[in-house]
């Protein structure tokens, strides 16, 4: 896709490694790139990016995951999914509550993670 109808992925994360990652992944399938390195940032609406999906790692300093995705959730109908390397059920469970739409759990392989988000991102169009 090139143009205005480019996809947009929100990625926070305060991993610099884990941000530039991700970020040059989706760069490479098209998708225009919002990257931001803390939750305070998105608490302090800073961000003003319209994104189509957005990706927030669970554990970050100051604003934890959880906070984020209710911020965001608050803003945009677009979904937001969990990047984390745990596996307890109460999280999950803690996540879905504060609007979650799904989990990617660390490590994730590139190509599982295009696979999850476009999977997600048909289901949502189908159901417009």
């Amino acid at each position: 896709m090139t143009g205005p109808n480019r996809r947009k992925v929100l990625l926070v994360d305060d991993d610099p490694m884990v941000l530039e990652s991700l970020g040059m992944l989706f760069e490479h399938y098209g998708w225009l790139v919002e990257r931001v390195a803390s939750g305070d940032q998105v608490l302090q609406a800073q961000i003003c990016f319209e994104h189509d999906f957005a990706i927030v790692d669970e554990r970050m300093d100051g604003v934890n995951g959880l906070d984020v995705i209710r911020a965001l959730k608050s803003r945009s109908k677009a979904p937001v999914f969990m990047l984390t390397g745990c596996v307890e059920p109460e999280l999950r469970e803690e996540a879905r509550r504060v609007g979650a739409d799904g989990f990617f759990d660390k490590p994730i392989g590139a190509r599982a993670l295009m696979e999850g988000v476009e999977a997600r991102l048909r289901r949502r169009e189908g159901s417009d």
